[in-house]
């Protein structure tokens, strides 16, 4: 496992917590079946008093910025709302070995988020990446503020 220590000026060592060692090697072991679990728990533990008189947990907005927030702060390549032909993939992250196009979805579900990328064909302009491509549709409920469901697929791409 890659261990990360970050340096600051008053020479203060601060080592990277369990969340992000296993979300950096989910990414790196390409194994985003692994997300959902992750994901989960962490929604878990934010606390209920942030959500008081407050509907942030209605948006499907709120959650793409935590995922994209988690990625960034570990080092990836995070892209959000990236423009396609056809739409703007919600998430796209970049690793050295493979890339993940995430649609989020509130009312519809983790199914409809697939379908929305394969219909748009979020996929295509990275065909000749030579990476893997992983598709990932995320569908979040409002009322558990957390992951209702979650579909994965690995793009089958022709050599």
């Amino acid at each position: 496992m890659l261990s990360m220590q970050l340096f600051y000026p008053d020479d203060a060592r601060i080592t990277r917590n369990s969340f992000s060692d296993q979300l950096y090697d989910i990414f790196e072991d390409k194994t985003p079946q692994k997300l959902e679990d992750l994901f989960t728990s962490f929604f878990e533990g934010i606390p209920h008093q942030w959500y008081k008189k407050n509907p942030i947990s209605q948006y499907e907005g709120y959650y793409n910025c935590l995922f994209y927030t988690a990625f960034n702060a570990i080092g990836f390549d995070t892209r959000a709302e990236s423009s396609t032909l056809f739409g703007d993939i919600d998430l796209t992250v970049f690793a050295d070995n493979a890339i993940y196009i995430f649609e989020f979805k509130m009312i519809k579900s983790a199914q409809d988020a697939m379908q929305q990328i394969h219909d748009r064909g979020y996929y295509k302009k990275y065909l000749n990446d030579g990476k893997d491509i992983f598709l990932i549709g995320i569908e979040f409920d409002h009322e558990k503020k957390n992951i209702s469901d979650f579909k994965l697929e690995k793009l089958k791409q022709e050599v």
